[in-house]
């Protein structure tokens, strides 16, 4: 691919990470940017047109902790994942979840992927995180978490088996509200009480109809539960999922498809 075109590719990239929110910064051979997602930099207070062609390095400096940092640049590395620390807007300490895996295009050379998880309101350390999201993972429940607190209720988790039943990736997933899954397909009662139950902060089971990346039905049942603070305050809602089928009667119930 001619530079041009590569420089092409990667606006289109670049435009839809900032779209979907998604923390993410991909590195060339020499350690040098070449994408770089809003989120990312507003995470690292750092300019998103200053940082594209610029040594990696230099964005983790001044105030920003990071462990095993060489281990997280290098090409030869498998997945790994680290803790980063950076004080927050509100004078807090963030505590962020970097996590980089390295992408061999052949001709096109190597890159480094870098994602960005924030767990501040998690409570956990990144080891528990990372025992944590195995043991999710594993589940063959389906597993969303979403976080209530922010504009647009979005999507901050999901595990693999939520990937299998739909289609999209975490990557996909992660800042989009969950309704992106029912598509056009708006007129369905059984929304109506899930948003009530969501507005009240209240547990509820529903079945919805869904929509896969490739397009096609699957039957949604969902059961979501609400997950408060310290104080009290619901921060986020937990939703299980199973790919279930209707019988050929309608009272004959719901098949579980998982």
């Amino acid at each position: 691919m001619s530079q041009a075109g590569r420089a092409f590719e990667n606006e289109l990239l670049r435009e839809a990470l900032n779209a979907s929110r998604i923390g993410m910064c991909v590195i060339d051979e020499a350690q040098l940017v070449i994408v770089f997602s809003r989120d990312f930099a507003e995470r690292l207070q750092v300019r998103p047109d200053l940082a594209i062609g610029r040594p990696v390095r230099e964005l983790f400096s001044g105030p920003i902790l990071v462990d095993r940092l060489q281990e997280l640049l290098s090409m030869d590395k498998d997945e790994v994942a680290t803790e980063c620390r950076i004080r927050a807007d509100d004078g807090r300490d963030a505590i962020l979840l970097l996590q980089a895996r390295t992408l061999d295009r052949g001709e096109d050379g190597r890159f480094r992927v870098l994602t960005l998880v924030d767990i501040t309101d998690f409570g956990i350390t990144r080891d528990n995180y990372m025992v944590l999201r195995r043991q999710l993972d594993a589940l063959n429940t389906a597993m969303v978490v979403v976080d209530v607190r922010k504009s647009g209720q979005p999507i901050v988790y999901v595990n693999r088996r939520f990937e299998q039943i739909t289609g999209y990736s975490a990557e996909e997933a992660v800042g989009r509200n969950c309704k992106f899954l029912q598509g056009d397909d708006t007129d369905q009662p059984e929304i109506d009480k899930l948003r009530r139950a969501v507005e009240l902060r209240q547990s509820c089971h529903v079945v919805l109809r869904n929509y896969r990346k490739d397009g096609s039905l699957f039957h949604n049942e969902l059961l979501i539960s609400p997950v408060t603070d310290d104080q009290g305050e619901v921060t986020h809602f937990v939703g299980l999922q199973r790919e279930v089928t209707r019988r050929s009667a309608p009272e004959a119930g719901w098949v579980d498809r998982g």
